[in-house]
C-alpha cells in the first residue's frame, strides 16, 4: 500500500507569506494531490528545517572584527526562511505539474482503450455481416486495420504513463509500484480550482502556466 507522508507541522509553520499562497495545490480539493505535494516535500533533505544555530545566522560570529549585531543574525535567518520556502514552492510546483500529467495520460490510456472495445465490437459485426452476406470483406478488413492501428497507439500512451509515474516517483520518493496503484484505474474529473482572493495577483501566473 502507499504510504504518504504528511509535512511536518513545524515544516508548515515555517512557511513565509500567505497561506493561500504556500499551499495553493489543496484548492484543487484533490487529495492524492494534496497528500503528494506534502510527501515530496517532506522527503527532500534539501528543504529540511535549518539547525537552530543556522536559524540565527551562525550567532555569535564576527564579521569585520565585530560581533555580528542581533538584527544581522536575524536578517540572515529570515533570509535563510525565505529561501528555503522558494525552494519548496518550486518543489511543489513541480510535483503539480508531474501529477497532472499523469492524469491526463491516463485519461488518454482510458480514452484509447474504450476506443479499441469498441472497434473490437465491430469487427466481430463486420464479420458476422460478411458471413451471412450482407456486407463485402473490406468491412471487417477496414475494422480490424483501425483496430490495429489504436492498438499500438495505445501501447504508446501505456509506455508514456509508465514514463510519467517514474518521473513522479522520483519527485515524490516513493516507488512506482504502490504509486500506480494510487491512481487506481478510474480517472477523476478534474475541476478548475476557485479564484484566489483578490489581493493575490501572482497566482495569475500559475493558472497561466
Amino acid at each position: 500500500a502507499l504510504r504518504l507522508r504528511p509535512q511536518a507541522a513545524e515544516q508548515q509553520a515555517s512557511t513565509q507569506g500567505d497561506p493561500w499562497l504556500s499551499h495553493w495545490w489543496t484548492a484543487f480539493d484533490d487529495p492524492l494531490l494534496t497528500r503528494l505535494v506534502e510527501t515530496g516535500v517532506a522527503a527532500d533533505p534539501e528543504l529540511a528545517l535549518p539547525t537552530e544555530q543556522a536559524a540565527r545566522g551562525g550567532s555569535g560570529r564576527k564579521l569585520g572584527g565585530r560581533k555580528r549585531s542581533g538584527r544581522a543574525d536575524e536578517a540572515e535567518r529570515h533570509a535563510a526562511l525565505y529561501e528555503r520556502a522558494q525552494k519548496q514552492a518550486e518543489k511543489a510546483e513541480r510535483i503539480a505539474r508531474a501529477y497532472f500529467k499523469v492524469r491526463a495520460t491516463q485519461q488518454h490510456m482510458a480514452v484509447a482503450r474504450e476506443s479499441l472495445e469498441s472497434q473490437q465490437e465491430n469487427i466481430k459485426v463486420a464479420s458476422l455481416r460478411f458471413r451471412a452476406g450482407l456486407a463485402p470483406a473490406y468491412d471487417a478488413n477496414f475494422a480490424r486495420t483501425q483496430s490495429a492501428t489504436t492498438a499500438a497507439a495505445l501501447g504508446e500512451v501505456e509506455a508514456e504513463f509508465q514514463r510519467d509515474i517514474a518521473r513522479l516517483a522520483e519527485l515524490t520518493r516513493i516507488d512506482a509500484q504502490p504509486l500506480r496503484e494510487a491512481f487506481g484505474t478510474h480517472v477523476p474529473t478534474l475541476a478548475a480550482p476557485p479564484l484566489p482572493p483578490e489581493d493575490q495577483g501572482g497566482i495569475v501566473a500559475l493558472r497561466r502556466a
